[in-house]
């Protein structure tokens, strides 16, 4: 009896572990592509005010974690923000991203960075920041990565 418990046992183990979803194989150096394309599709979307495109790039259940803000959740609250910004006369004049690091395991990559964004707010003049942010992405099963986490501040020492 001790014998059969210790089969079934085994069989089930076996069963299990082969039965269960494959991890994702992480190339880093395809992944840093992949996001470094990613980026540059998103500094396109801001400089354009293209709020559609800037939502579609993060995950459904996504955290944008802005500066000086609470952490907003989901694809609508982030929609809201972006858009808030727009209707408040925010315009993004040009973005340039420079990507400090990427790695990551199976289906989720982190980034950590710089940029430097000018902005203008209605009739004052531009304003240009240096930023750091760090991203976590999440791989689709279009092949695409989404940001999952999105936070960023201020890198000039005020």
């Amino acid at each position: 009896m001790k014998y059969i418990v210790c089969f079934v046992l085994l069989l089930a183990i076996s069963f299990l572990s082969c039965s269960g979803k494959k991890e994702m194989e992480f190339n880093t150096a395809e992944v840093r592509q992949s996001i470094g394309a990613a980026d540059a599709e998103w500094s396109e979307a801001m400089m354009k005010g293209d709020i559609p495109a800037i939502v579609g790039m993060y995950t459904d259940d996504a955290l944008l974690m802005p500066p000086n803000e609470l952490i907003i959740i989901g694809k609508q609250g982030i929609e809201n923000y972006y858009s808030a910004l727009g209707k408040s006369g925010g315009k993004v004049l040009s973005v340039q991203t420079n990507t400090a690091d990427v790695g990551g395991s199976g289906d989720v990559a982190f980034e950590t960075g710089t940029l430097i964004m000018t902005t203008q707010m209605n009739t004052k003049p531009a304003y240009t920041d240096s930023e750091k942010y760090a991203a976590v992405w999440k791989h689709q099963a279009d092949g695409s990565w989404k940001l999952r986490v999105d936070i960023w501040n201020s890198a000039v020492k005020k």
